[in-house]
């Protein structure tokens, strides 16, 4: 499965997946105000991730990593031709999920394999991790905010009881932080959000030892879960000042996003 949508990190506009048609592509939609927009030059696009400005959305198509900057749309302008088309930053064929972190670095997950890194201005891609002997590709990379820490998932065979690891842009040390069903955990004003059996679970982080520090409490009910294999998917997403936007159970992923709460810790 890849990523539906995405909320920004200021909490102010949403990008998603959308399709009309045979057409993909990806829309902006503000949070805000009414207001939503086919963003140019995104036909096919899936699994997309905000810098945390919020200003651009990185985003993989036609087996490439690529960029694009909003020039301010859902904002202050509601005129999405200011845009310029995106830009592309590498190949990647197959992939498994990205995040853009500080110092303008990006983190993908080509598949098979481990994270990879590049600036988001373009230029070489780097080796973050490597499966160790033995171990399954390492996938769904996503920052800590506010620090040079993320966290990754390395899926199990069946696809239950799967590792999530913590590692950083400065060291190879890796930390296992959790072992979850759920194929997507984020990170949200100190808490991890994942789905465990439909159910939206906030459980507390510490980001400075690397920690959960206390058990995990639901938060939504009814979160819709993905199709397919394991691990499943909750489609949600949460940003760093509150928000909070999920799919209900009793659509399916072509249907409104509706369903906009706000979370306290």
């Amino acid at each position: 499965p890849n990523t539906i949508l995405s909320m920004s990190p200021d909490g102010r506009l949403l990008v998603y997946s959308g399709q009309i048609g045979d057409a993909r592509a990806l829309w902006l939609q503000s949070l805000t105000s009414e207001g939503s927009w086919r963003l140019p030059g995104t036909e096919g696009a899936i699994s997309p991730f905000w810098s945390p400005d919020s200003t651009s959305i990185g985003f993989f198509a036609d087996r490439m990593l690529k960029r694009l900057d909003l020039n301010g749309l859902g904002i202050r302008t509601r005129d999405a031709s200011g845009i310029s088309a995106p830009v592309t930053l590498t190949r990647v064929g197959s992939q498994r999920g990205g995040t853009w972190g500080p110092d303008n670095i990006i983190v993908f997950a080509p598949f098979p394999g481990g994270l990879k890194r590049i600036s988001a201005d373009g230029g070489a891609v780097t080796s973050l991790t490597s499966p160790d002997g033995g171990e399954p590709h390492h996938v769904r990379p996503h920052f800590l905010t506010g620090t040079r820490r993320l966290l990754y998932r390395v899926s199990s065979g069946n696809g239950r009881n799967n590792a999530y690891y913590v590692t950083s842009l400065d060291t190879q040390e890796k930390t296992r932080i959790a072992t979850l069903d759920s194929g997507n955990v984020t990170y949200s004003r100190g808490h991890l959000l994942f789905v465990q059996s439909n159910t939206l679970m906030a459980q507390p982080f510490d980001v400075n030892i690397v920690a959960t520090t206390g058990p995990a409490r639901p938060i939504a009910s009814g979160v819709l879960l993905s199709s397919g294999a394991m691990p499943k998917f909750g489609v949600f997403s949460a940003s760093q000042t509150g928000g909070l936007v999920y799919l209900s159970q009793d659509r399916d992923v072509t249907g409104p996003l509706t369903v906009l709460s706000t979370w306290a810790p």
